[in-house]
C-alpha cells in the first residue's frame, strides 16, 4: 500500500484594504496494491464425486487513485462595489477500475489420470466440526487438491486496463454595489457560475484460456510463500502461485492461450459530458420598519453521452438533453420592534 498527499489551504497571494487574491490547491495520490492468494473449496454436499472441484486462484490488486485541483479566485472592493471571481479545475482518476482493480489466475484441481471434466469426494463434515466458526471437511478437500501438479491452469483474467476519470472546469463572478434612493439604503446584485465536467470509463478485461486447460500444471509458478500459522492451523495452507511467474509464462507461450474477450469495450463503458451555468440578479431595499428583496434565478444544463450499444457491442450510443429553470422571488421582510428582535416576512 503506497499513500502520497500533498494540500494547501487558502493561501493569499496579495491582500490590500481594497483587493484579496487567494489560491487553494490539492493533490493526493493513493495506490493500494497487493497480492492475495485463495483456496477454494466447492464443495459436492449433494453427492459424491460432483462436479464442483477445488481451485486455487491468484490476485494481484493494482488500482492507483488520484485527485487533484487548483482555484484562483479574489475579491475587490471599488468604492461602493465589490467584485468576486473565482476559477478552478479539478480531476480525479482511478487506473484498473474493473473489480477493484483486481486480476486474478485460476487454477482447477484435476486428479491424477483423472477424466475431463473432473470431480471431486470434497464435502463439509459435520461431525468433525466442534466450532461453528471453524468448520472441518473431508480430507479429500485437502489432500491430494493441495499437490501443485494436480492443479491446472483455467484462465488468466486481467482487469489492469483502462480507468475512469471526471475534469471538471467551473468559473464564478459576481457583482454588487450599495447605492441610496433618496434616503433608502439599496443594493444591487448579479452573478453568473459555469461548471463543465467530462466523465468516462475506458477500461476493460481480456481473458486468457489455455488451448488444453489439462496441460498447464500450478507446479511450475509455485513461490516460496507460506504461511504456517494459517487459521490457528485449522485449515491447511496449499502453496502459493506467483502472479508474475503465471504472466511470464503467458508472455513466452502466447500460443498455447486462446483469447476470450480481445479488446473490446465492457458494458459498462460511457462518457459523458455535463454543462451547467446559472445566474441571478437581485436588489434590496430598505425604507423605515421595512425591506424589500426582489430578483430572478436562472439555471440551465446540458448533458451529451456516449453508452455501450450492446447491438453494435461497442461504444456508440449518443444521447442528450438539457433544461432550463427561470425562479422569480420577492420578499417582504416587516421589523415589528426597535431592537430587531421580531419580524414579519412574506415571500
Amino acid at each position: 500500500m503506497i499513500e502520497s498527499a500533498t494540500a494547501s489551504a487558502a493561501a493569499p497571494i496579495t491582500s490590500s484594504q481594497s483587493s484579496n487574491l487567494h489560491v487553494h490547491t490539492l493533490y493526493s495520490d493513493f495506490k493500494d496494491y497487493g497480492h492475495q492468494f485463495e483456496y477454494i473449496l466447492n464443495m459436492n454436499d449433494t453427492g459424491i464425486p460432483g462436479s464442483n472441484v477445488p481451485q486455487f486462484t491468484t490476485k494481484i490488486r493494482n488500482p492507483d487513485f488520484q485527485v487533484a485541483s487548483l482555484s484562483v479566485g479574489g475579491d475587490h472592493a471599488i468604492g461602493t462595489s465589490l467584485v468576486s471571481w473565482q476559477l478552478a479545475v479539478g480531476r480525479a482518476r482511478m487506473r484498473n477500475p474493473i473489480g477493484g482493480g483486481e486480476s486474478h489466475t485460476i487454477f482447477n484441481y484435476f486428479p491424477p489420470g483423472g477424466v475431463n471434466p473432473p470431480t471431486s469426494n470434497c464435502q463439509y463434515d459435520p461431525n468433525a466440526t466442534k466450532n461453528p466458526y471453524l468448520p472441518q471437511f473431508t480430507p479429500a478437500c485437502f489432500m491430494r487438491p493441495i499437490t501443485p501438479a494436480n492443479m491446472k491452469l483455467n484462465q488468466i483474467q486481467r482487469s489492469d486496463h483502462g480507468k475512469t476519470a471526471q475534469l471538471n472546469l467551473e468559473g464564478t463572478v459576481s457583482y454588487a454595489k450599495n447605492y441610496h434612493i433618496g434616503s433608502h439604503t439599496s443594493t444591487f446584485e448579479t452573478g453568473f457560475y459555469v461548471r463543465n465536467a467530462h466523465k468516462f470509463d475506458d477500461s476493460y478485461e481480456v481473458d486468457y484460456t489455455p488451448n488444453d486447460v489439462t496441460a498447464i500444471p500450478a507446479s511450475l509458478f509455485v513461490t516460496n510463500f507460506h504461511n504456517s500459522g494459517y487459521y490457528g492451523g485449522h485449515y491447511k495452507y496449499g502453496p502459493g502461485i506467483s502472479w508474475e511467474a503465471v504472466n511470464a509464462y503467458l508472455a513466452a507461450n502466447p500460443n498455447q492461450f486462446t483469447v476470450s474477450t480481445g479488446n473490446s469495450p465492457n458494458s459498462n463503458n460511457f462518457d459523458l459530458v455535463e454543462r451547467v451555468t446559472a445566474g441571478y440578479v437581485m436588489n434590496s431595499l430598505d425604507f423605515s420598519r421595512f425591506r424589500v428583496v426582489a430578483g430572478v434565478r436562472f439555471e440551465g444544463t446540458q448533458d451529451r453521452t456516449l453508452s455501450f450499444d450492446n447491438t453494435a457491442g461497442t461504444l456508440s450510443f449518443p444521447g442528450k438533453g438539457s433544461y432550463i429553470d427561470v425562479l422569480p422571488s420577492a420578499s417582504l421582510r416587516m421589523r415589528l420592534d426597535r431592537q430587531n428582535d421580531s419580524a414579519l416576512r412574506f415571500v
